[in-house]
């Protein structure tokens, strides 16, 4: 293999129904040939138990970051959550892998 790979997202800034279902669909198929992949969503909102991380994309100003970090300490969440909070200061396209 040329690389090894840790963490795949599935999708960038989706949402909705279709979203969802088509999650759940890469999610089975990359699981049963990969199955110690760990696999982002960037959506919470899945049925089935599949979100084993979630990537939150959110933009604004600094201080809206402190409060969505404090948020996140106390989240409920079922999965881990992922929040670029560097966004207001680099481009997203600097983040990107």
């Amino acid at each position: 293999e040329a690389f090894s790979l840790k963490y795949i997202e599935i999708g960038n800034e989706a949402s909705g129904q279709v979203y969802a279902d088509n999650y759940k669909l890469f999610y089975k198929a990359i699981k049963a040939k990969y199955p110690n992949l760990h696999i982002i969503s960037n959506f919470d909102k899945v049925d089935g138990g599949t979100v084993e991380i979630t990537d939150h994309h959110k933009y604004g100003s600094p201080e809206s970051f402190f409060k969505m970090f404090r948020s996140t300490i106390h989240t409920t969440a079922q999965a881990p959550v992922f929040t670029w909070a560097n966004m207001v200061l680099r481009p997203t396209w600097a983040m990107e892998i």
